[in-house]
């Protein structure tokens, strides 16, 4: 089990004014239907061998679509050792709880 955030725990954090770098592994495609503003899009088959760009100053919100592929990637980063949750739910959660205005698929 990885740690994750609720959503509305993520919302509070982000209104809090928390400086954490929101992680979207999702495909293109499926970011330029939705995301939270503002994240930065590496889809998970580029993460293995891109995470050294990512900071490790910051906690990092890994975001896919369900909540399943992002406990990978967070397994995977805290080996690496950032620290990283998961949205637990991804955005499908995040779009039914905090932006109901938001699109879904």
């Amino acid at each position: 089990m990885v740690d994750s955030l609720s959503p509305r725990d993520l919302q509070g954090r982000l209104e809090a004014g928390e400086d954490l770098l929101l992680l979207d592994i999702r495909s293109k495609e499926e970011y330029d239907i939705c995301h939270i503003h503002p994240s930065l899009l590496i889809p998970i088959e580029e993460l293995y061998h891109r995470y050294e760009e990512l900071p490790r100053d910051k906690d990092i919100v890994v975001i896919c679509h369900y909540g399943t592929k992002s406990e990978a990637a967070v397994f995977f980063l805290r080996r690496q050792g950032f620290r990283a949750y998961s949205l637990k739910g991804g955005i499908n959660m995040w779009a039914c709880t905090v932006e109901p205005d938001m699109a879904q698929y």
